[in-house]
This record gives structure tokens, C-alpha cells and sequence, in this order.
């Protein structure tokens, strides 16, 4: 199978076609509710990072499986970050803020300490780095 986000005018986020939609979150979250049933073994801990379609095709999955995932950037992050007058109004998921929210997941997870989010220039090697625990 494959997504129906095939063409350009369907990515990330811009494609506003009803049926397009629904069905693309119907089948996404039949797949992740796969891969979560094959993988149920596999994993210590999950986190979902994702907004939008595949934030509600991830919360509609895991309504069919009986899995632990962590979803975030936090519904409160989210609203915070949301651009109604934009055409992706999410955001992007690499902003601070719902970074901040992907590494708190992680340290919490693994029960570290919090960190905050960003380039520390003593730690720090580029500007992807902001993730190294």
C-alpha cells in the first residue's frame, strides 16, 4: 500500500480534500496499529513525536491496541504553537518548544534529568546536537 500523499500538493500537511484526509488517517492508523501489534515486544518505551494527520491517525491507533505510547509535543504545546493564519497551522515539529517536549519524553523515560533544549556552546559539536543527553 502506499500513502495517499503521493503528489507535491498533498504534502505536509497542505492537502484540505475531505476524502483525502479520511482516508489517509484511516489507513495510517491501521498501519501503525500493525506495526504496534508485530512490535509489541520489541520496545521498553514509545514515543510518538507528531501533529496533525499523523497525530490523530497515532491517537486513532492506539484506541485498536492495547500499547503504551507516549504521544507528544503535549496538546498545551501544540495549542501555544498553532498559526491559524498559516497554511500548516501546526508549526513545525522542529521548533524549541516542541522539542523541549521531545526531550522532556526521553530524560523522563529514562528517568534523566531534564535538560532544556538548545545549543550549549561547551557541549555542543552543530546545531543538530541539541538532543545528545
Amino acid at each position: 500500500m502506499q500513502y495517499p500523499f503521493m503528489h507535491y500538493s498533498f504534502m505536509m500537511g497542505k492537502c484540505n480534500v475531505v476524502r483525502i484526509k479520511r482516508d489517509f488517517i484511516k489507513l495510517e492508523s491501521e498501519r501503525i496499529a500493525a506495526y504496534l501489534k508485530k512490535t509489541r515486544k520489541n520496545y521498553i518505551h514509545r514515543i510518538a513525536y507528531c501533529i496533525g494527520d499523523f497525530r490523530i491517525a497515532m491517537e486513532k491507533a492506539l484506541k485498536m491496541v492495547d500499547i503504551e505510547v507516549n504521544v507528544i509535543p503535549r496538546e498545551t504545546t501544540i495549542q501555544k504553537m498553532l498559526q491559524p493564519s498559516k497554511s500548516f497551522i501546526f508549526n513545525s515539529l522542529s521548533s524549541k518548544e516542541y522539542l523541549q517536549d521531545l526531550s522532556d519524553s526521553i530524560t523522563d523515560a529514562l528517568k534523566f534529568p531534564r535538560r532544556t533544549v538548545g545549543i550549549k556552546e561547551d557541549l555542543s559539536v552543530d546545531d543538530t546536537d541539541w538532543y545528545v543527553i
